[in-house]
């Protein structure tokens, strides 16, 4: 007898032997990785850009430097699917394939620059959070077989393991800080907990599920619970035990083992707000969706308030607003010390309902009896809000018909009004390049940053287009609701505010960027303008500095414009003649043509190197578009997927025709790629039009019908429209694809609607058809690819596919 575990472990040991199909062969041969050449695979080394966080005071700055790439032997080690988690059950956490480099710590204003010492050689930390004192940082560090946790003095810098105890991850983040800065509240491991599950000793019937003639719409989820043994084996696993842990190393038990979806200590430090899973599950939705009890607590882990009892969210309508009944985004208000706010819908979360009210804000003081307050009744979907230390609350919200967003403020002072409309004249709070600078963020929450006196708040617009595309920090005075620049960046650096560190908000930390210079943090003075570096992280391949990029626009046949970043490589001219091409591509939807132009935007980034990195092309003689804007675009009356292949194929045909127009490319030496999403629309141009000699799909979905509840923005079931389902699947027009296609798939692709089968199906039919087709199946690997081995054999896939298909003179090679 062998359970759905034991089959992973089964189907990791075949997949070290079986990496691919070999091409122009069907036989189950033995692969190999293959490697690529050391200046591709250095690119393919870069860690992600490090992280900042910065001290509550201001005064230090921690930077993390992630580490390399994970070895496929890492990825290869058993792992569970549960209730759509993947879970590490050696370590009791959630599946984690980051990798640390170093963590060191800058002391703002100053040239002190301070290395964390003492942490464990290796190991990869994560969930880092300073005290609210600023004097200790706390961080999670993965052990092989628990998660730890481990606090650093910034007296010595030198960190230490605060107690013997095994943080459980699996459900949430595993601990948080106290107010008081002396203690942290922890889910850990249950010290005592009961026998893991041995199916071996259980007795089973059959496994049923009924439908009881209610609706239950649900995507494609992937890891769900299989059986009774799998729900015994996620409540082993996802039950925590919630206690008080002291930077001594003492603890005091809170709670019992609970499936705590989320623990909040209110900002006075006397209650918590909680929400713990309880049966009954289900096979058919994720572990978000399972019931769920929303309570107060007191320190004790006493009941103080039941908020609700929410029941399992089979209903929920598809489509992006529609949400579940009950409370839902409950969270203490930053400035009100023992507050609870929650959103519920009052159009029984389906946004298809024609109502006046469509969501509802309530409040409940302390000591948290009688009947809550109502804070605001919104016409459209709550969204987001931010709040602080004024009593205005600002409130996002999204016309579920239109996607129109909406704003509003809120007076906490004077509860149970209706909110107000932002003012017209707050013309740059309204614009969508510009958002709320926030000090903390718990998603929909925010705390909003406001001046020392209260009476400004700060707007920050990246690429916005009344400031000639340049980045801005405004500040905004809360009743006039006029605007003034605080500082203007550059047009050709990507520069983000991140707080001010003086009092009077004359100094601000920024992290910056531009095409050639990687992220670092730097000091900008408002006063005298000037801008001084933190950090000085240098190019980590100074070889790609000489890599030549360009800014296209263009036009659709129907007059939409269009626009993408061409890179081409180090020492080309366009009298050298057109370059082998290659098209990366991902389109997106939208209701109106207006809407799908303002979301343009130009990228100024550091060029993308490591794991996802597109840089290589370049470098072996490719002209590169990358990420062309590809808009599926509605009108009166239809969605945009009713015409998604006809303005698929001419959002591809205007950025084709531009590159054989600037000269750089021959109209039959152009192939196109994407991933997920992109990998889909791929496969529809290959089979609807002859605009490329060849494609690369990874990770996608190419028959709908696997996917009948919807997907990305589509909200129409199969069953609604089963012909556009079918005329957006590749899967059904394979006969009509003539050149070939390379397909890769990572084997544990945990996606929604991307499972490896849609890949393996696809081939098959083409085989079957006589398409010329291969498939790559990527061991152990999921949606996105993490392996070392995995993305040096995919580079060395897709060069090998293109170097045939665009550089062989000979044709069908």
């Amino acid at each position: 007898m062998y359970t759905r575990y034991s089959f992973y472990l089964i189907i990791s040991f075949i997949a070290t032997v079986f990496v691919i199909w070999p091409a122009n062969s069907n036989c189950a041969e033995k692969s190999e990785y293959q490697n690529i050449s050391q200046d591709l695979f250095d690119i393919m080394e870069v860690p992600d850009p490090p992280a900042g966080f910065v001290s509550p005071n201001g005064k230090y700055l921690l930077v993390l430097q992630h580490g390399s790439l994970t070895p496929v032997e890492v990825l290869a080690k058993p792992n569970l699917g549960l209730a759509g988690i993947l879970i590490n059950p050696t370590s009791n956490t959630r599946w984690n394939l980051t990798t640390t480099g170093s963590l060191e710590v800058y002391e703002l204003g100053t040239n002190i620059v301070k290395k964390v010492t003492n942490l464990p050689e290796g190991r990869t930390v994560g969930y880092i959070q300073w005290s609210p004192d600023s004097k200790y940082i706390a961080m999670a560090v993965y052990m092989e077989s628990q998660l730890e946790l481990w606090i650093v003095d910034t007296q010595t810098f030198e960190s230490r393991k605060l107690a013997e105890v095994a943080l459980n991850d699996i459900l949430t983040t595993p601990y948080l800080w106290h107010p008081d800065s002396r203690s942290l509240l922890c889910l850990t491991v249950p010290e005592h907990r009961a026998n893991k599950p041995d199916v071996a000793k259980l007795r089973f019937g059959p496994h049923i599920s009924d439908s009881e003639g209610k609706a239950k719409p649900a995507r494609t989820y992937q890891n769900l619970l299989q059986n009774y043994y799998e729900t015994l084996l996620f409540e082993y696993m996802a039950k925590a035990s919630l206690i008080s842990l002291a930077l001594d190393g003492s603890s005091r038990g809170i709670a019992e083992p609970a499936l705590f979806k989320s623990v909040q200590i209110s900002p006075s430090g006397s209650y918590l707000l909680t929400e713990t899973i309880h049966r009954p599950f289900s096979y058919l939705f994720p572990y978000d969706r399972f019931p769920c009890r929303v309570e107060v607590l007191n320190m004790n882990g006493e009941t103080v308030r039941l908020i609700d009892d929410l029941p399992l969210a089979a209903g929920i309508p598809l489509g992006r607003w529609g949400v579940r009944k009950g409370a839902r985004h409950s969270a203490w208000h930053v400035s009100e010390p023992d507050t609870v706010w929650w959103v519920e819908a009052k159009d029984e979360g389906d946004p298809r309902v024609d109502v006046e009210i469509r969501d509802e804000l309530f409040a409940l003081p302390a000591p948290f009896k009688g009947e809550p307050t109502s804070m605001a009744q919104l016409p459209s979907r709550f969204k987001k809000a931010c709040w602080g230390a004024t009593p205005f609350v600002y409130i996002s919200s999204v016309d579920p018909d239109t996607g129109e967003s909406l704003s509003w403020t809120v007076n906490t002072k004077a509860g149970g009004l209706k909110p107000k409309k932002i003012k017209e004249h707050w013309r740059n709070y309204l614009a969508p390049e510009f958002s709320l600078l926030t000090t903390s963020k718990s998603e929909p929450f925010g705390t909003y940053r406001t001046s020392k006196d209260g009476r400004k708040i700060y707007l920050f617009g990246s690429n916005a287009p009344q400031y000639k595309g340049r980045d801005v920090l405004l500040s905004l005075d809360i009743k006039s609701g006029r605007d003034f620049v605080i500082w203007e960046g550059a047009g050709d650096i990507e520069e983000q505010p991140i707080r001010p560190i003086d009092d009077k908000a004359e100094t601000w930390l920024v992290q910056k960027e531009s095409f050639n210079s990687p992220v670092n943090f730097a000091l900008r003075n408002i006063k005298n303008k000037s801008v001084e570096n933190v950090t000085n992280f240098g190019h980590p391949i100074p070889e790609l500095e000489q890599i030549r990029k360009e800014r296209l626009v263009y036009n659709r046949v129907d007059g939409v414009r269009l626009e993408g970043d061409l890179y081409l490589p180090p020492g080309y001219t366009k009298e050298d003649g057109p370059l082998p091409t290659l098209i990366w591509i991902y389109p997106r939807e939208y209701t109106t043509r207006a809407k799908a132009e303002a979301a343009i935007n130009q990228d100024d980034s550091f060029i993308r190197l490591g794991r996802k990195s597109r840089m290589y092309w370049p470098l072996m003689g490719y002209a590169l578009l990358d990420n062309p804007t590809m808009p599926i675009i509605g009108s009166d009356g239809t969605y945009p997927n009713d015409t998604f292949v006809q303005q698929l194929v001419m959002d591809a045909q205007a950025a084709v025709e531009e590159l054989v127009k600037q000269g750089v490319s021959a109209a039959d030496k152009i192939a196109v790629g994407g991933h997920s999403y992109g990998a889909f629309a791929t496969a529809n141009l290959l089979a609807h039009s002859d605009l490329f000699a060849a494609g690369i799909a990874r990770s996608g979905a190419y028959n709908r019908t696997l996917t009948p509840f919807g997907f990305q923005r589509e909200h129409r079931n199969y069953w609604l429209k089963p012909d556009l389902y079918r005329k957006m699947s590749p899967f059904n027009h394979a006969s009509k694809i003539k050149n070939p296609l390379l397909l890769i798939h990572g084997e544990q692709d945990q996606n929604a609607g991307t499972y490896p089968e849609q890949s393996i199906r696809f081939y098959q039919a083409l085989a079957g058809l006589g398409k010329t087709a291969r498939l790559v199946l990527l061991p152990h690997e999921g949606h996105s690819y993490y392996g070392r081995e995995s993305i040096s054999h995919m580079i060395w896939e897709m060069k090998r596919w293109l170097d045939m298909y665009l550089k062989s003179k000979s044709k069908g090679i």
